[in-house]
């Protein structure tokens, strides 16, 4: 049960009981800020209990997840790969994420990392202010072959982190274009996901793909070959724009629709990725 509405007092009642408790105190709780905790009250429909367990968990496992290590971790090879970026925002206002799938390069030995480095890329845009509510996760398996699609662990994992410790935050996922195969590892991921999240995935055919993008992101934001109007210049003009930076950064690259700044150590100069 989710609320759309916020009780002020109720809600600085959660934050008063959060910042007062020894035992999320020794959880390291002061990683987690008002706008946080203000996601875990709407998530437990304004249940100050079930918000307390809620964040209670989830710090527990950022402890186990080493959380506070991802700004110290060096992701310059997911970096380089130019895989993962955010791109403007879709029609109702929710930051778009951009996951391009053949330029990502499946490794179940690396699975753990990179979920480490999608959650560092979604942290750092909301530190940064271009995730401030909603997130539309836009997945390209365009020109996809045996060689990028990962396990069904890793997509397991990463749904369940996205499920469980990013509370409404996920707004939609759109995945294009879909085959047989794509169908077929959707049916076995959806079967163990909470039907509130599965009903937020959007899986668009070739046929559907150019319509379907357009009907929740706007042309300006979807690139020429997809039906869009966003051209290889624009794209450079949005992502420098968007990273609040008056000139192209060092190491940055063309069509950074796809792309992102390229850091060799721990992408702390980064905000979109």
């Amino acid at each position: 049960m989710s609320i759309t509405t916020v009780d002020t007092a109720k809600l600085q009642e959660l934050i008063s009981r959060v910042r007062s408790s020894p035992d999320l105190e020794a959880l390291d709780s002061s990683q987690l800020s008002d706008w946080w905790i203000r996601k875990y009250y709407i998530s437990a429909g304004g249940n100050l209990d079930v918000a307390l367990k809620a964040i209670e968990n989830t710090l527990i496992w950022r402890r186990e997840f080493r959380y506070q290590d991802i700004w110290h971790e060096n992701f310059a090879e997911e970096v380089q790969s130019r895989k993962l970026c955010f791109q403007g925002k879709a029609r109702d206002g929710s930051a778009i994420l951009y996951w391009k799938g053949s330029r990502h390069v499946a490794d179940v030995k690396k699975a753990d990392h990179r979920i480490r480095f999608i959650v560092r890329t979604i942290e750092q845009a909301i530190r940064d202010g271009i995730l401030d509510d909603r997130l539309t996760i836009v997945v390209d398996k365009s020109d996809v072959g045996s060689e990028n699609l990962d396990g069904m662990q890793f997509y397991r994992m990463l749904i369940r982190v996205l499920q469980d410790k990013f509370p409404q935050i996920l707004q939609r996922v759109i995945v294009f274009p879909t085959n047989w195969i794509l169908w077929t590892t959707w049916k076995v991921i959806k079967s163990f996901l909470d039907p509130s999240v599965a009903d937020k995935f959007i899986m668009l055919g070739p046929k559907e793909m150019h319509e379907g993008l357009l009907r929740y992101l706007s042309p300006e934001v979807v690139p020429v070959r997809y039906g869009g109007t966003l051209t290889d210049q624009q794209c450079d003009e949005y992502f420098v724009r968007e990273n609040g930076m008056a000139q192209q950064p060092a190491g940055f690259r063309s069509n950074p629709c796809l792309s992102t700044v390229d850091d060799s150590s721990t992408m702390d100069s980064a905000v979109s990725i």
